[in-house]
């Protein structure tokens, strides 16, 4: 019987965890969605020099967030 019950604990820490992941990559994915919307907004490329300035901004805050994501979605446990 105790070994029934320590199966189930660990059945359900195990579904507990799946559940976290599968939360987290819909954050991900939904993320790079939001990300990619954003990109295609700020298409085409350039023209004059200030607009090549702030989508140069644009892109170093987008490496910085994506670097964050990156570093949040590996503490996942």
């Amino acid at each position: 019987m105790s070994s029934l019950l320590l199966y189930r604990s660990r059945l359900e820490t195990n579904a507990e965890q799946w559940n976290n992941l599968l939360k987290t990559l819909k954050e991900l994915i939904d993320w790079t969605i939001k990300k990619d919307e954003e990109i295609q907004k700020a298409q085409p490329i350039g023209g004059d020099l200030s607009s090549v300035k702030k989508q140069a901004e644009i892109h170093q805050v987008g490496i910085r967030e994506m670097i964050s994501v990156n570093d949040t979605s590996l503490n996942i446990q």
